[in-house]
């Protein structure tokens, strides 16, 4: 009887063990929204020069690839969602009405860089607009 328990008992725990190291080599949701991607941002300045930045990383939104690249600043980054400053060039509104303007394929997006969700292959436009 005992030696039944026994084998019962080592049974489920060698079922358990391998259990939980079969789930260890499968990827997570998490995983895989984390695989880099390359991204290109073309930032349009005031004078219509323009700076292409091709960006690889691992950021779900806009925002983050932005910041890790260093297009954003610390200051505005996930704060209000209004980025004045792009590569450092501050578009004032309460100065010449001007701000930055993010487009796709020419086409405003829909929503900001911190929700706007980033795929491989994504190209954007950073256009310094005045009204």
């Amino acid at each position: 009887m005992k030696n039944k328990k026994l084998i019962l008992c080592l049974t489920v725990l060698f079922a358990a063990i391998t259990m939980i190291f079969a789930g260890c080599g499968q990827k997570t949701e998490t995983d895989s929204e984390k695989s880099a991607k390359s991204i290109t941002v073309t930032v349009v300045y005031k004078d219509a020069s323009q700076k292409e930045y091709n960006i690889s990383t691992d950021a779900k939104f806009l925002s983050d690839a932005l910041y890790e690249k260093g297009l954003v600043t610390k200051e505005e980054y996930k704060k209000d969602g209004m980025y004045t400053v792009i590569d450092g060039v501050k578009a004032d509104y309460n100065v010449d009405k001007s701000w930055w303007c993010v487009t796709a394929g020419g086409n405003m997006t829909q929503v900001g860089m911190d929700d706007l969700e980033i795929s491989d292959g994504d190209k954007y436009e950073i256009t310094y607009t005045t009204n």
